[in-house]
């Protein structure tokens, strides 16, 4: 033991005083200081006869270190136990306290918390950039935070806003995979991106913990999902960027868009449950539904005007025309609007009539039509037929251009009055050459030619425009009634 004493430094070789400071200095040269403050020891040994050299008391177990400033390795542990034995330790904790004996800085091992602040007094973290310094005018400048969160407003700012220095919050993947990006320099969030990391989403959920929207980066989608409360909502609202459509409603809600002016009033709604488009309404703003479209110079071409009633198209160097198609594709109305003209594209004239039930469902375009004891229509059966009245319309290429009293009856078909039409013919008793006076033929629905002037009176249908050389079958006739 004296000689241990001899060996070893005296408190006056690591511990010195000058006027303003007194300093504890432990390790140097090749020998790092370390302190080590431990809890109490166990008894290991009964109290008895001590050992040569040593005090009559039991052995006892040494301390653990709760406490060790290690200059080696640069280390302040605090806290630490016995695995196994939790009751054997303590919990490290560092404690820093204002002039009032409050605690405004924890670090709890127990909780694995940071706290700061207490009582009145709100805690604030400020990592800092640059240190204080002078600028040219010679003027002392602060230290800048770069993250800085206060706990007075509850706000965090990263970057230095005195400095100029944009924040950024980056969550990465492996590598250098930036999976979520928050740029304070763009103003940007940025959520996926490469091959390393996978698309970017926003997924919003209800306290069940179900997706309500979701902003899809791989399909370039914005979903609002309806829920009703019980099961998992239908989606009612879909964006979706790669085909350029907006869905509004679906499974179990009809979609409904609404547009509004600057005081809320509804002056705009699309309605999905019976597809309705309203624009303009009564509101005190007084606005009218008004729809415009315009060419690429910004010029209205086409406008549908509720405050007069107009339509309008063309204008501003375009001819405005409007084009009515049959289900072939084929144009069978043209309004011109650099003309004027009105131009139906078919080519006969025709009013509905009622057929007779014996023949409604024998009759077909192209059969020649006369009048029977009712005024009902039926096929002609015999020549120089003075009831005549005309053709069944729409056999072959030429289709009605102008039907007169269609009211949707039933047993009604149209006859051609004027115009071009298909004719059903019979050239067994005479050929048929163009030009040619047309009549009733004894072959029930035919049209025949005229052989005899005398009888044909009041009883021609028209005249042929092809000729039939024997037999039957369709021609073009113009109708002229006579």
């Amino acid at each position: 033991m004296t000689d241990f004493i001899e060996k070893s430094k005296t408190f006056d070789d690591i511990y010195s005083e000058t006027d303003t400071a007194a300093s504890l200095t432990i390790g140097s040269g090749e020998k790092s200081g370390r302190v080590s403050v431990s809890s109490p020891g166990d008894s290991i040994f009964p109290k008895g006869p001590g050992k040569p050299g040593l005090p009559d008391k039991g052995t006892e177990e040494p301390g653990l270190e709760t406490i060790v400033l290690d200059g080696k390795t640069a280390n302040i542990t605090l806290g630490g136990g016995v695995p196994g034995k939790p009751a054997s330790g303590a919990v490290g904790s560092i404690n820093i306290k204002n002039r009032i004996g409050e605690d405004v800085v924890v670090v709890d091992g127990k909780e694995a918390s940071l706290t700061l602040g207490s009582g009145n007094r709100p805690g604030k973290l400020a990592v800092i950039s640059q240190s204080p310094f002078t600028d040219s005018h010679g003027q002392s400048k602060g230290a800048f935070g770069s993250l800085y969160y206060d706990g007075t407003k509850g706000t965090l700012i990263v970057g230095d806003l005195q400095m100029g220095i944009p924040g950024s919050v980056v969550v990465g993947t492996t590598g250098t995979n930036q999976s979520i990006l928050l740029n304070g320099q763009s103003a940007n969030i940025s959520l996926g991106g490469g091959s390393g990391v996978g698309n970017g989403s926003i997924n919003v959920k209800n306290r069940n913990d179900l997706d309500t929207i979701v902003l899809d980066g791989k399909d370039s989608t914005l979903t609002l999902s309806g829920y009703d409360g019980y099961s998992e909502g239908q989606d009612t609202i879909v964006l979706n960027g790669v085909s350029g459509d907006i869905t509004a409603g679906g499974v179990g809600a009809s979609g409904t868009v609404k547009v509004t002016n600057s005081k809320g009033e509804e002056t705009g709604k699309m309605e999905g449950s019976n597809g309705r488009l309203d624009l303009g309404g009564n509101n005190t703003t007084g606005a009218t539904g008004i729809i415009s479209l315009k060419n690429s110079s910004g010029e209205e071409i086409i406008a549908l005007d509720a405050r007069s009633g107009n339509v309008l198209l063309g204008g501003a160097g375009a001819s405005g025309d409007i084009f009515i198609k049959n289900e072939n594709d084929i144009d069978t109305i043209r309004i011109n609007g650099a003309t004027g003209d009105i131009e139906f594209l078919n080519a006969d004239f025709a009013e509905d009539f009622d057929v007779c039930e014996e023949n409604i469902d024998i009759a077909k375009p192209g059969s020649v039509m006369i009048l029977d004891e009712n005024g009902k229509l039926a096929l002609c059966h015999s020549e120089y037929d003075s009831k005549v009245v005309g053709i069944i319309a729409g056999a072959g290429s030429f289709k009605s251009g102008i039907v007169m009293d269609k009211n949707g009856h039933k047993n009604r078909l149209p006859i051609a009055m004027m115009g071009k039409v298909y004719c059903l013919a019979d050239a067994e008793t005479s050929p048929i050459q163009v030009g040619d006076m047309l009549t009733t033929s004894q072959k029930t629905g035919h049209a025949m030619k005229v052989s005899d002037i005398g009888k044909a009176f009041g009883t021609v249908i028209g005249k042929a425009l092809s000729g039939l050389s024997q037999g039957t079958g369709l021609i073009p006739v113009l109708v002229n009634l006579q």
